[in-house]
């Protein structure tokens, strides 16, 4: 149950949450991953990682987050309504994990994930959108000891992008927004030590984000 109610936080409060049949109808360009190498024309990533880490594309990220989707719980129906139509608006295209997913409580990962900016005009920057999932913080039951920080920032590819970081228990998760084609494109890394966490983050600082094919 605990382990079980801790992605639940992370997953809610974050918004990586996906329906499936969504996904898999989605028009979104889900990129191609080639061994550990993933790009995306669409949204010009490309994202390499080391040797020895297990790495999915939407095939599996999509049954993963389907799963999450039924350990939500809101403070009242009326939050959990705006939440559901929010899941509708959210495709995962890519996870890196230290270890096969469900083998382990303490599992290390970097996950991607878009979400459909079109029906929300107010969000237009990734600041916006991270004052939007920092408001989904007071919708949802928390435990005493979760604690999120405010808007920060990282020059990721000569590029200011914005992310925010949540601690929970031994979890130390970071999410960066870039805001690409009216679409929100969140990088996620969520790591259990300072090594893993380390090992993530150079990934992140790695990524290519204006790949071209």
């Amino acid at each position: 149950m605990k382990k079980l109610f801790r992605i639940s936080i992370f997953a809610t409060c974050l918004l990586i949450l996906v329906n499936v049949t969504f996904a898999q109808k989605s028009k979104v360009d889900l990129g191609k991953l080639r061994q550990n190498t993933y790009t995306n024309d669409f949204f010009e990533l490309k994202i390499e990682f080391p040797s020895g880490w297990l790495v999915g594309d939407n095939g599996l990220e999509a049954p993963l987050m389907a799963i999450q989707k039924t350990s939500i719980q809101t403070k009242n129906a009326k939050n959990q309504a705006a939440l559901n139509k929010a899941m509708n608006r959210v495709t995962p295209l890519l996870g890196g994990y230290k270890a096969l997913p469900g083998s382990v409580e303490e599992n290390s990962n970097l996950r991607v994930v878009v979400e459909n900016l079109t029906t929300t005009p107010t969000i237009k920057t990734s600041r916006d959108y991270l004052k939007a999932m920092l408001a989904t913080f007071k919708m949802t039951k928390l435990p005493p000891n979760y604690s999120v920080s405010g808007i920060d920032f990282e020059v990721i590819d000569g590029k200011i992008v914005n992310y925010i970081e949540a601690k929970y228990l031994t979890s130390q998760r970071r999410s960066y927004v870039i805001v690409r084609k009216r679409f929100a494109v969140l990088i996620t890394i969520d790591a259990y030590n300072q090594a893993e966490f380390d090992s993530l983050h150079k990934v992140l600082t790695e990524i290519d984000l204006d790949y071209k094919k």
